[in-house]
């Protein structure tokens, strides 16, 4: 959570039976919010909690859920948590085996294609890749300012890719 510079008492983590990962506010308090993750924990899920932890610093920076307009931004909100989650792993992270990690991203789900989708397989690793590499100009930029020039730059190229396939 440092990495993603969220402090103390926002998230409350919650274990769900049979659930997904899942991030969500908390509706009775507007200055906490909830990752819900599966009940049945598995080594491999902290690529999907960090993609989730990168849900919270979009929510937070937006202001809220609904000013994220997830009904018609959600691919680009999920291939922004994809990105960073790839600069979460190349800043705290790195002693892991990035493929391991990688690879648990994308097994949490199955990719269906439909118009809220996560993107497809090949775009989410793309958008994880760019900040696992953390490339220039991401290695001279803090967190918030290279998910702007991800969302300005990068993602208008990845969701090209995908709609061509």
């Amino acid at each position: 959570m440092r990495t993603f510079e969220i402090p103390n008492g926002i998230v409350i983590f919650q274990s769900c039976p049979g659930g997904q990962f899942h991030t969500l506010p908390d509706s009775t308090n507007p200055n906490r919010i909830f990752v819900r993750y599966p009940s049945q924990v598995r080594r491999g899920f902290l690529a999907p909690i960090a993609h989730e932890l990168a849900h919270v610093v979009q929510i937070r920076r937006a202001g809220s859920l609904m000013a994220l307009d997830p009904v018609n931004n959600h691919r680009r909100i999920e291939l922004g948590a994809d990105f960073l989650a790839g600069l979460a792993f190349n800043i705290s992270l790195p002693q892991l085996d990035g493929d391991d990690f990688e690879t648990s991203l994308f097994l949490v789900g199955s990719y269906v294609p439909q118009i809220n989708d996560h993107g497809t397989p090949d775009d989410r690793t793309i958008a994880f890749r760019m900040g696992r590499f953390r490339a220039p100009p991401y290695s001279d930029l803090p967190l918030l300012e290279s998910l702007d020039y991800f969302y300005d730059n990068h993602l208008p190229t990845i969701r090209r890719q995908g709609s061509t396939r």
